[in-house]
């Protein structure tokens, strides 16, 4: 038993060492004249490396006059603008595809599915949800807005075979909506939707963490409130921030969403437990893109004047300035991509091994400490509630249908989280 427990220490401690940032993709959204119709900085993209302190620009897109998002996803980096979406190898950093499809607002990837969120200023689109094959960017399917979402998206995430995105009705002031909508992605089927209510209208950031949904609400930009929904029971609750503005930015990290208010320099800290503002980062800078480095649990901050200038703070957990780099005007969008044998969803995992995988009747859960077991089907209902409490512990699958499982454990409050297939 210690020789099996020295080896799982060993492989844990090995999995986290060879665990790192690779690089951090950073693109700049340029700055395009509404007053003569000109793209007087155009949109880039570029590549910042932490061990050289280096940011290289390794594209300058032509044609495109905003860009929306960008994502990094095993080997490949995806950038959404509004000519279009590009692939890219992310080593090389070479332009391998590009599509000319309008108005993605956000992007996630299911299997060899690139999914997107739509919505365009002062276009009305027929269809708000649609996929495209990882592979080549080609055309896969979409929901139309008669029997999909029927008001503009934003926010986006995949959990098992269901993607959650966020309707918002964007740029279409007042008029703004606050909805969840589900798509059961095996058979492209919106499943359903659901409201966030009156003071959770115009969602704008989306993630999913541990099978609960978080969003961020601007409203009318003259309030803000944040959503919770929990995927296995259905519980929703919104918080009202009590602020003057909407949210310029957000992001999750540490069980924390971090957020700033339209016109402050602060970044303040809900915590996702308590339900509660708790703490403030005084930053002295106004954010206009941020992403969470989850390894060495860093910022990465975007600040522009949105037509000279664009830089990179980075933060760490107290709020002082560890880093800064030059980059494109208005780095709005900024993409963590991991190397080693780990991916981001995976970090927490490394404690956790499941054997077999593929499996029949049983799994075998090892870690150093005993566990909390719950297991989620692929649409997030709990199917098995268990204690692991040995180093080893053994799980009848048996009853389960065939299919994609999720794992999530919980000892001493770290989550640790892995899938494996009931055959």
């Amino acid at each position: 038993m210690k020789k099996i427990l020295l080896l799982l220490l060993l492989a844990s401690t090995c999995a986290f060492a060879q665990t790192s940032v690779n690089q951090v993709i950073i693109l700049n959204e340029g700055y395009y004249n509404f007053s003569t119709g000109n793209q007087d900085v155009l949109v880039t993209i570029g590549s910042y490396d932490p061990a050289s302190h280096i940011y290289t620009t390794f594209e300058t897109i032509a044609g495109a006059q905003f860009a929306s998002d960008v994502i990094v996803d095993g080997n490949y980096i995806y950038a959404a603008c509004s000519n279009g979406i590009r692939k890219y190898d992310k080593i090389t950093r070479q332009l391998l595809y590009t599509n000319t499809t309008t108005g993605v607002r956000k992007m996630a990837v299911w299997n060899n599915e690139l999914l997107v969120t739509r919505g365009d200023y002062l276009v009305l689109n027929n269809n708000y949800f649609q996929s495209y094959n990882t592979s080549d960017l080609s055309f896969n399917y979409q929901i139309d807005n008669v029997i999909g979402p029927a008001f503009s998206t934003e926010g986006i995430a995949v959990y098992g075979d269901s993607c959650f995105i966020a309707l918002n009705n964007g740029f279409n002031f007042p008029n703004y909506v606050g909805k969840i909508g589900v798509i059961y992605l095996p058979t492209h089927t919106y499943a359903r939707e659901f409201d966030l209510g009156t003071i959770g209208v115009n969602p704008d950031y989306l993630t999913i963490n541990n099978g609960e949904i978080y969003t961020v609400n601007n409203r009318d930009f003259s309030n803000a409130s944040i959503s919770k929904y929990e995927i296995n029971s259905g519980a929703l609750s919104t918080t009202d921030l009590m602020v003057s503005s909407g949210c310029g930015t957000s992001v999750y990290a540490n069980n924390d969403l971090l957020f700033q208010v339209s016109g402050e320099q602060n970044l303040k800290k809900f915590s996702t437990s308590s339900l509660t503002t708790y703490d403030s980062l005084m930053i002295n800078q106004p954010i206009y893109g941020m992403a969470h480095d989850a390894v060495n649990n860093l910022l990465y901050a975007g600040v522009t004047d949105f037509y000279s200038y664009g830089k990179i703070l980075v933060y760490n957990n107290s709020g002082s300035v560890v880093d800064s780099f030059l980059v494109g005007v208005s780095p709005g969008n900024i993409a963590i991509d991991y190397n080693g044998p780990l991916a981001v969803d995976q970090l927490n995992a490394a404690r956790l091994e499941i054997f077999p995988n593929p499996s029949n009747d049983f799994i075998v859960v090892k870690t150093d400490n005993p566990l909390s077991i719950k297991i989620y089907d692929a649409i997030g209902n709990v199917v098995i509630t268990t204690n692991v409490t040995a180093i080893a512990g053994k799980i009848n699958i048996r009853d389960l249908k065939p299919g994609l499982y999720f794992i999530r454990s919980i000892n001493s409050n770290i989550h640790l989280n892995q899938k494996f297939i009931k055959q």
